[in-house]
């Protein structure tokens, strides 16, 4: 079985990204997911997530295609 620790990943947009790391938050950066897309102050972050120690985590996604 394949685990995230030696896995390869290869993702077509920032979407299916967001999506993987929303559905493995926990394994990945041990954070409790709170909201995708959260809009705040006139801006949008694609993940909000809280520490185990309860501080809220701002997470925004940074696609290769996106970076211009």
């Amino acid at each position: 079985m394949q685990t995230l620790e030696n896995a390869a990943f290869n993702f077509n947009s920032e979407a299916s990204l967001e999506d993987f790391v929303w559905q493995n938050l926990q394994e990945l950066l041990s954070l409790s997911p709170l909201n995708r897309q959260h809009y705040i102050k006139g801006q949008v972050c694609d993940i909000l997530a809280t520490a185990l120690n309860k501080q809220l985590v701002v997470i925004e996604l940074i696609f290769p295609s996106s970076m211009n």
